[in-house]
């Protein structure tokens, strides 16, 4: 018993010091965004005019079976301000449902005020969402190609703000920072909001001429030489952007990240379509690792961006540590009497560490972000109930983010689930519990009674972890059962972001 105690203490110390590394990774974000905030274009190069020499620019709208935003997506595209003889828009359409006759009508109406539009459907949905811009690719007339997901709702000034940073030839995309119209709507789209902007730092902190910088799969535009030189969309993993974006940048592109102007978007309003969205990001990131780790370490990278980019692919390994310190902590509760010598006060240091790091970048990360007519005091004091809960919401994904992991790096393949874009009206009580919405009420429950019995028998030196993964398996598995209705409302009812562009 003394063996397996120790085993089992051991590798709960090697997860926890390799998680509390991570955590201590994302701290350097901070420093990294001061650095390199002077150099990252932030409108510096000024827009371009329509009196310039304007190249010419294709649209691109992959969509799929999204009737409730497409119609709010033409009206924004089709109100660029730019030259309609120097642009086309090109409506990707896989959908299945009565969506293509709502682009049809809408085409119609477009292309009677003069817009080139067209509405381009396949026989089938081969590479999804990336056989779909291949396809669109093959007749688009653009040097650059500008793509939305459904949901987005571009400014008019969009491509006079992005283009000019073309003018470097070096440049294969830029991509816009992406804001959000409904963060405001619910307590989940605040969580995603703020778990949001930690990503937007990250994307802001690096240099593209030393960095990793990815295509987020909307509001961006690229180079169409930049694509076709790096073998154009490819469907053999779920994040086709990320993808893409390294095989660009193995070619030798760079990808700018420009803070300002925004895109604006829609968060998923349900526990379900997160967990769609996440299940799927993880799982393509992890896919990709496995398509281009090995070209990556024999490209002419240098080491330290070779190392970057194997911790960018890698950066969901963080959930697979989260859920790996919480089950080795579970015998430590049966065999803590066989562990005379553990180091309590050493192991609350790397739990702090753990959880204050992610929870310092968050905060500052919120606050940069966060909505700018709020007077700062605002958001600092909007985001202090939102930072907790955020990091809670770490412990309880973790199981998710570590099965959708597993299944990408076994190489299990699983069809493109896209995120339902819906404006909910409501809830309901009704549950839809799947295997995994199971687990994490099972380690809800687990880590609830360990708490109890634990405060009860006065073993109290794994209590805090203990109530992290209680509480945060407990919050998302009521999520998870607790579902909104499938009854939608137009997405300008509930988005008032747009009215301020």
């Amino acid at each position: 018993m003394q063996l397996l105690a120790y085993i089992s203490f051991i590798l709960f110390m090697v997860t926890l010091s390799l998680a509390t590394c991570c955590s201590l990774g994302i701290l350097s974000l901070l420093t990294s965004y001061v650095r390199h905030k002077r150099s990252l274009p932030n409108g510096s190069l000024g827009k371009a005019t329509l009196n310039d020499d304007l190249p010419f620019v294709t649209v691109q709208l992959p969509i799929f079976n999204e009737p409730y935003v497409i119609e709010s997506l033409l009206d924004a595209v089709s109100a660029f301000a730019y030259p309609q003889t120097k642009s086309e828009i090109q409506v990707l359409d896989d959908s299945m449902d009565e969506t293509p006759e709502i682009v049809r009508r809408k085409v119609r109406a477009l292309q009677s005020r003069g817009v080139q539009i067209s509405h381009l459907q396949r026989n089938n949905r081969q590479g999804f969402k990336a056989g779909a811009l291949r396809e669109g690719m093959k007749v688009a007339q653009g040097e650059f190609l500008a793509i939305f997901d459904a949901d987005f709702q571009p400014p008019p000034d969009f491509l006079l703000a992005t283009l000019p940073h073309f003018k470097d030839q070096r440049v294969g995309a830029v991509q816009m920072r992406l804001e959000f119209m409904n963060k405001d709507e619910s307590l989940l789209t605040r969580i995603q909001y703020a778990l949001h902007n930690l990503f937007n730092l990250a994307q802001l902190s690096a240099s593209p001429e030393s960095s990793i910088l990815q295509f987020n799969g909307t509001g961006g535009i690229w180079r169409k030489e930049a694509i076709t030189q790096a073998d154009g969309w490819q469907g053999d993993t779920l994040t086709e952007d990320l993808d893409l974006s390294l095989r660009a940048q193995l070619n030798g592109w760079q990808i700018f990240y420009v803070e300002n102007p925004v895109s604006p978007g829609l968060l998923p309003t349900d526990m379900k379509a997160f967990k769609t969205q996440q299940f799927r990001w993880s799982k393509g990131r992890a896919e990709t690792a496995r398509k281009l780790l090995r070209t990556i370490w024999k490209s002419s990278f240098s080491l330290s961006k070779k190392i970057e980019a194997s911790i960018y692919l890698f950066d969901y390994s963080f959930f697979m540590l989260l859920f790996l310190i919480g089950i080795f902590s579970i015998p430590i509760y049966f065999f803590h009497r066989w562990l005379p010598t553990m180091n309590v006060p050493f192991m609350y240091g790397l739990l702090g560490v753990l959880v204050t790091c992610p929870s310092i970048v968050a905060c500052v990360a919120n606050v940069l972000h966060c909505d700018q007519d709020q007077h700062y005091r605002i958001r600092v004091w909007r985001f202090l109930y939102t930072c907790p809960l955020s990091i809670l919401f770490n412990f309880g994904m973790s199981f998710h983010h570590t099965v959708a992991a597993t299944e990408g790096l076994l190489g299990k393949k699983s069809p493109f689930m896209r995120t339902p874009k819906k404006q909910p009206v409501g809830m309901s009580g009704s549950r839809r519990i799947t295997w995994r919405v199971a687990v994490e009420g099972i380690m809800a429950a687990v880590f609830t009674s360990m708490v109890c019995t634990s405060l009860c028998k006065g073993y109290m030196s794994l209590v805090p972890l203990y109530v992290l993964y209680a509480l945060g398996f407990g919050i998302v598995f009521g999520f998870s059962c607790y579902s909104p209705e499938g009854k939608s409302r137009s997405i300008e009812a509930t988005c008032p972001l747009r009215s301020k562009q």
